[in-house]
């Protein structure tokens, strides 16, 4: 798990790529990080699930998501919680539908959403929605 991250409230990028082990999150504060890079962990939707509800559960300043060649199968639910998100990135993942709502987002500041190779199928109507 990640809960043995310190405390580092001037971490700015925390970046994990290419780990493969994922066992749980833990609790770590990273309420400080802006940019978040999670590339290529075979992350599972409820794994994606429980680092971005971690996050999002305190005061964040979160603006970068990058999910991209991991195991998900739909736009984690938490991407519009983050009231300071400009960008995310889902390249590379399995997700055939792009739900109503999925990419409602609470930032009035969203300049890039990255979805190539997703197995897309479908965009519902009102999939995506901003402020």
């Amino acid at each position: 798990t990640f809960n043995t991250l310190p405390s580092l409230p001037s971490l700015y990028y925390l970046i994990i790529t290419n780990c493969h082990g994922y066992q749980g999150w833990g609790n770590p504060d990273l309420s400080h990080v802006h940019e978040l890079y999670l590339q290529n962990n075979f992350l599972t939707d409820g794994a994606a699930a429980e680092i971005l509800n971690s996050i999002a559960s305190s005061p964040n300043s979160l603006a970068t998501v990058q999910l991209s060649m991991n195991k998900l199968t739909r736009i984690p639910e938490a991407v519009h919680l983050f009231e300071q998100l400009t960008t995310i990135n889902l390249n590379g993942n399995t997700i055939p539908v792009i739900t109503s709502s999925s990419l409602a987002f609470v930032s009035s500041e969203v300049v890039s959403v990255r979805l190539e190779e997703l197995s897309l199928t479908k965009i519902e109507a009102g999939a995506f929605q901003g402020e």
